[in-house]
């Protein structure tokens, strides 16, 4: 590890100092084990990390590139201005090297009565719309009906994390219809049932 000095560091961290001169000098100093755990703080289990998780209220959604579909862990704004969001898609995933090959995807966010839309698309080895009416949106990015949203998407960089990939993408387009969304919350589907 490259500090400054075990002594500028204490200075900081006692009285709160953000900012050091920019010409201070780097030295290498050997942090003793212990140290580095306590500065890393506790670390949490899967399990741990899923009970954790179990408490957040999120909207489902499938993400899509013909000819395959995923639920993901996880989808999130990133930015207004460019408009950018973010899904998380496992390394094992079958979907994984369809996203990252694709210079468009599709997100749908599921309305309160399509479970049975995002139990499909958490499937593998299976056709995803071989049964599920959509149409094709720009680049044929797949929408599907019935849904609460389309949100189009050009997959604009990818980062590595952990045994997930962050895709970002540049939203491009994208429409809203008055329905209840499906929700998932402590380990189960719920809705809020209310389209307002």
């Amino acid at each position: 590890y490259k500090v400054l000095s075990v002594g500028l560091i204490l200075y900081g961290v006692i009285f709160g100092m953000t900012s050091l001169q920019p010409d201070a000098e780097c030295v290498d100093v050997e942090l003793p084990a212990s140290l580095l755990d306590a500065l890393r703080g506790p670390r949490f289990g899967i399990e741990g990390l899923r009970k954790l998780l179990r408490v957040e209220r999120r909207a489902l959604t499938c993400t899509a590139v013909k000819p395959l579909g995923h639920s993901p862990s996880a989808l999130a704004s990133v930015s207004l201005d460019p408009p950018l969001l973010l899904v998380c898609v496992g390394h094992r995933a079958e979907f994984h090297r369809t996203i990252g090959q694709a210079a468009q995807f599709g997100l749908n966010v599921l309305a309160a009565d399509q479970e049975h839309l995002s139990r499909l698309f958490a499937a593998k080895g299976v056709d995803h719309f071989a049964s599920v009416p959509y149409r094709a949106g720009p680049g044929g990015v797949p929408l599907l009906d019935g849904v609460v949203a389309h949100i189009v998407c050009d997959r604009t960089g990818q980062h590595e994390a952990g045994d997930h990939t962050v895709f970002l993408g540049l939203v491009t387009g994208g429409e809203t219809f008055a329905r209840a969304p499906l929700l998932y919350f402590g380990s189960q589907y719920t809705s809020t049932r209310d389209p307002t």
